[in-house]
């Protein structure tokens, strides 16, 4: 990412052309965005970030290009000086991951093979009859005999129960 000229003239911008939240210290973007993130057009013509802006501001470096710019609350397009934190691109992963904003590699799997069942075409084998297809399969019923009480196909009993035992339902 190219180095940011930052004016007074540009910081300004960045400080004035907000709003505050009601109660809150957040301060709101009230100017362009661009891709759902707010962004200030620099005096040479191009476009900037405004969180990248305020954070070169506060710092006596500026930010090297694999630098990040996360914000420590949860308003999308807040703007407070004190909300933003500078980090490298690996911690902010780590950081996406200790927030919950989207799940990690493992509740992905799960959510993936628990619902492996119901992802063709309507609803196969619910999970709350897991319990129950095992008990069938221990008492020694085949998958076809199980997938005709419940009218699936042997094959989609076969998949849930694989998908149910990977995930350690049954």
């Amino acid at each position: 990412m190219p180095t940011i000229t930052i004016t007074p003239a540009l910081l300004e911008i960045c400080r004035t052309n907000v709003y505050r939240v009601a109660e809150s210290e957040c301060l709101v973007w009230a100017g362009s965005t661009r891709k759902g993130r707010p962004d200030v057009y620099t005096p040479d013509g191009r476009c900037a970030p405004v969180r990248r802006v305020l954070a070169t501001a506060n710092r006596l470096a500026p930010l090297r290009s694999c630098d990040r710019c996360v914000m420590t609350c949860d308003t999308d397009l807040c703007v407070y000086e004190g909300h933003i934190q500078v980090c490298t691109a690996s911690s902010l992963m780590r950081h996406i991951r200790k927030s919950k904003r989207y799940p990690s590699p493992l509740e992905i799997s799960i959510a993936f093979a628990a619902s492996w069942t119901n992802r063709r075409g309507g609803a196969r084998l619910p999970m709350s009859k897991a319990r129950e297809v095992a008990a069938m399969r221990a008492k020694g019923k085949t998958l076809k005999q199980i997938g005709t009480e419940f009218g699936v196909t042997p094959q989609s009993v076969h998949s849930a129960i694989t998908r149910w035992s990977a995930i350690g339902i049954i």
